[in-house]
């Protein structure tokens, strides 16, 4: 008790007594870094001291050179094949197929990598976008999935007093010029371009990677990358989503709860509803007016701007507290409940029959990933781009919308979107039923039947009302699977896309990642328009890029020839490779085929091949 009274007395000169002495502390472990060897010269010495004759030992462009010579040792650096720009490493230079097989035709031919300082780990990960190859490249090094082992790091950390000061995420400027990081790899598999190149193209399949900052603070003994839980990948998303409802319910509310005294709830069960239309559409007139496009930015702008103005309504107006406070303690549990229950409802049916969520998948996965990429309004009919999309799709829209929000697509964001209907629903029911019965007991009995059928029925009648045949996901074949990953991690946007039109549909790839695409041409169409032939084949390149820029489409995926006709895809192929003034090969993988117009800086990527 005297200590807390001490504290509490002269607790400013404890204060500054921590401070300065923290201070204290860690200027001395700095400065001590001066006394003693620099990495260079210590990893020199290991190298020179371990390494045999001759190996050859690369390094990063841009960077110093290792080995460095240290004084009074008895080998010079020159006893190895390390100096010279055919021992460089280019992987700041822009990603193209050239750099990528230089670099593996040097890195195959090597014995040790030898990265000086954490220069490249530290930015080129910052932009994987502009940068996709050599990111996943730097990944798979570190994690030791390219053939290489990460043998041995040196660097000198700040410390004192036993406290030491890990520094290796800090800025350059305190670390990379008097004490960086050196890291040096061993060429123990001697792995084929084609095998590095293949598994730097496929590096979401190789497992979890680390990320940057891992990276950064790895030292040898490697990384052992644990794969994220099931439960975790999906709790997060199912979180976000939740918080997400909450704070457009608790908006929508703020702005016009005060006005809907009428409703004995004042509104507070169907606010979700309501403020998931009401949110989702104005980002929806906005695009339609071309003022904002659609994007996660302005969903979060239009939801923060709603929460705000809400707030504000409450704190300003006594009114709208009371009403808030009384509507809260009579109804807002059953709101939430009802909300609760409409997805006990969905996840009741979906256990007892998988299939009702697969046949989800099946009719809206292509329609919900394709909202959550789309930003502009009309937007085109995914399996026929020449057409803008029938008046059917506002309420994907919405869902689309909202998962574009939290950030989620696939058959995950499908899951959630089904959920979301089942908690908007039900409470919105309760809130009806409430309204009508004043009882508490009989509302919530009431609203417990009612929930049940008004969930399925909304359900139902979305999936009766379309029956357009789409690919589902685990019906992809790996190749094709490999091609939705890329095309979901690498294309931004929801560009259209020519899918192999030879037979009344495609492979649904495009589909499955959400991109529209020239799928379904009818016997009509074909009769009457010289272009929807050309845009269905690759003999004339000429006619092919004429078509798909009348159609706005900007690639053109060729699949896997038939059996029997792999000459005269060849021969296509070879067609187009032939005109590099039109098109440009951005993936050749597995016998797919992605070829982008030559012009578009938008899909200016190396042929993943």
């Amino acid at each position: 008790m005297n200590i807390l009274d001490y504290l509490r007395r002269n607790l400013r000169q404890v204060c500054l007594v921590f401070v300065l002495g923290y201070a204290a502390i860690y200027a001395i472990a700095f400065v001590r870094l001066y006394f003693v060897e620099h990495p260079y010269h210590s990893s020199s010495r290991w190298m020179l001291d371990n390494f045999q004759d001759k190996v050859r030992i690369l390094g990063p462009h841009w960077d110093d050179r290792l080995p460095a010579g240290v004084p009074e040792h008895r080998r010079p650096p020159t006893v190895f094949n390390s100096e010279g720009r055919e021992n460089e490493l280019p992987l700041y230079e822009p990603d193209s197929p050239g750099k990528i097989d230089l670099i593996l035709r040097r890195m195959r031919d090597a014995d040790y990598l030898a990265f000086p300082t954490p220069r490249m780990t530290d930015s080129i990960p910052r932009i994987p976008e502009e940068m996709p190859l050599t990111t996943a490249l730097l990944q798979l090094l570190w994690s030791e999935k390219l053939g290489f082992k990460l043998i041995k790091t040196f660097k000198n950390r700040p410390s004192f007093l036993g406290i030491t000061f890990n520094d290796d995420l800090a800025d350059e400027s305190f670390s990379v010029y008097d004490h960086p990081k050196v890291t040096v790899f061993q060429n123990e598999e001697h792995l084929s371009i084609e095998e590095m190149r293949r598994r730097i193209v496929e590096a979401e399949g190789m497992g979890p990677l680390p990320t940057m900052n891992e990276m950064l603070l790895m030292d040898e003994g490697g990384w052992v990358g644990k794969p994220p839980s099931e439960l975790r990948a999906r709790l997060i998303p199912l979180v976000c989503a939740f918080a997400f409802i909450q704070l457009i319910a608790f908006g929508f509310w703020g702005m016009f709860g005060g006005r809907l005294g009428f409703l004995r709830d004042r509104g507070l069960g169907l606010s979700p509803l309501l403020g998931l239309i009401f949110t989702a559409g104005i980002c929806w007139g906005l695009a339609a007016l071309r003022i904002a496009p659609v994007t996660k930015v302005s969903a979060y702008v239009v939801v923060g701007l709603m929460a705000f103005v809400g707030v504000v309504n409450i704190a300003s107006s006594a009114r709208i507290r009371e009403g808030l406070r009384e509507s809260w303690s009579k109804y807002g549990w059953s709101a939430e409940i009802g909300l609760l229950a409409g997805v006990a409802v969905v996840c009741v049916v979906w256990l007892l029959d998988p299939n009702f969520v697969t046949l989800s998948e099946q009719v809206d996965g292509g329609y919900l990933q394709y909202f959550t990429r789309n930003e502009s309004i009309p937007p085109v009919d995914i399996l026929n781009p020449a057409e803008a999309m029938p008046g059917f799709y506002f309420d994907r829209f919405v869902l689309g919308w909202f998962l574009k929000g939290i950030g989620v697509s696939g058959t995950l964001g499908v899951q959630i979107s089904m959920l979301l209907i089942g908690a908007v629903i039900g409470a919105a029911v309760c809130s009806v039923v409430g309204n009508f019965i004043s009882r508490r007991g009989l509302a919530g009995a009431v609203s417990s039947v009612f929930v049940i059928p008004a969930v399925l029925g909304v359900l139902v009648l979305r999936e009766s009302r379309d029956a357009l045949p789409a690919l589902q996901a685990d019906q992809l074949k790996p190749e094709q699977k490999k091609l939705v990953q890329w095309l979901s991690r690498s294309i931004p946007g929801a560009p259209v896309t020519v899918d192999s039109c030879a037979t009344s549909f495609s492979s649904g790839v495009s589909l499955a990642a959400g991109l529209p695409a020239f799928q379904r041409i009818s016997t009509e169409q074909a009769a009457s328009s010289g272009d929807t032939a050309a845009l269905c084949s690759s003999q004339d390149p000429q006619a092919l890029f004429d078509t798909m820029m009348k159609y706005g489409a900007a690639l053109y995926i060729m699949g896997t020839p038939p059996e029997g006709s792999a000459g005269e895809a060849e021969q296509a192929e070879g067609g187009i490779d032939g005109r590099p003034d039109l098109f440009a090969k951005v993936y050749d993988l597995d016998g797919l085929k992605v070829f982008a117009a030559s012009f578009s800086n938008l899909y200016r990527r190396p042929a993943h091949s």
